[in-house]
């Protein structure tokens, strides 16, 4: 007859493999830019890195002739190649004896791993969504490549995906600083550089669709809003990725409290890709016991990364105040 720790450990494995898939869809739905981007993930089933064929340069050969006219032939160089490194994170679950033998029942015991896949999930959740916003370099650059270093405040300057912005200026995304503090009625300066953003961006109808907004950002724009637009400046309408606060310019407005402070991202989600690794896509890993302690441990593990493919579609506001 099975033990009562054996059939814990039995009963956490089919419940956490149970709750993996719902567990990848809270998390990478927990705010704006994850939840859209997961809606078009990509699954890639491995590989050492994640590439991409970025063309940087129109075809000079492409021209009108007529009868005769000797073709021009010669090759263009239009193709670069970005690469981007995954990125792995991990989310332990650990049960000791102690608490085995104090909940045994099958109730109590699966009262007890929901609690603890609620905690690692929210967990999971929070690292995710504050890596978003940085650079990639933190834990020794092993963390997810975030905004900070795809829509970069200072996009002629640094290497992204392999390539070195400095010299390939195709590479570079748009950037801005605020004009004055956003939210007068008068200066409009919220809804001025949002329209210089999306203007500087949007090349005929290829044009930035999400719209990430800073506590600074989302006050200032909608009080702006509200004062020369009212009526259009809180929608409130609920897509399956969440809430959109503000629509402008036919972008989707939403508020982040994760946001850097005082920043607003400007985003063409069909030049963001989230590619998430088959293999490791929330992936509950059997229960192990530790050779010098009492307990059991549990891991999910997810490997992903955001990448883009056009840094140009992209573009962020800094030093957003408000009057």
């Amino acid at each position: 007859m099975a033990s009562v720790a054996e059939q814990f450990v039995e009963l956490s494995t089919m419940t956490i493999s149970n709750y993996s898939k719902k567990l990848a869809n809270n998390v990478l739905k927990s705010n704006a830019l994850f939840g859209k981007m997961y809606e078009k993930k990509r699954m890639v089933t491995g590989g050492k890195d994640l590439q991409f064929s970025i063309k940087y340069k129109e075809n000079a050969g492409i021209k009108s002739f007529s009868g005769y006219d000797k073709l021009d032939i010669t090759p263009t160089k239009q193709f670069a190649e970005a690469k981007y490194n995954w990125s792995f994170y991990n989310a332990p679950i650990v049960f000791s004896d102690e608490e085995i033998a104090k909940n045994s029942g099958a109730e109590r015991q699966l009262d007890l791993i929901k609690s603890r896949i609620k905690a690692a999930e929210e967990d999971l959740r929070n690292r995710l969504n504050v890596d978003m916003y940085a650079d990639g370099t933190g834990n020794d650059s092993k963390n997810l490549l975030g905004l900070a270093a795809i829509v970069a405040t200072t996009p002629t300057s640094g290497i992204l995906g392999g390539i070195d912005r400095a010299v390939d200026t195709f590479w570079q995304n748009k950037a801005d600083t605020a004009t004055g503090a956003w939210g007068s009625g008068t200066n409009l300066y919220g809804r001025k550089d949002t329209d210089e953003m999306f203007t500087n961006i949007r090349v005929g109808r290829t044009m930035p669709d999400l719209y990430l907004l800073s506590k600074e950002a989302f006050r200032g724009l909608k009080a702006e809003l509200e004062t020369v637009e009212r009526g259009n400046a809180d929608y409130k309408e609920k897509k399956s990725w969440g809430l959109i606060d503000i629509s402008i310019n036919g972008m989707d407005g939403v508020y982040d409290e994760v946001c850097t402070s005082g920043y607003a991202y400007m985003l063409n989600t069909d030049y963001l890709q989230l590619t998430v690794h088959s293999q490791y896509n929330f992936k509950p890993i059997p229960a192990q016991r530790p050779d010098d302690q009492a307990a059991f441990v549990q891991h999910i593990r997810v490997g992903l990364q955001l990448t883009t493919d056009r840094p140009s579609s992209h573009g962020v506001i800094s030093g957003i105040t408000v009057a």
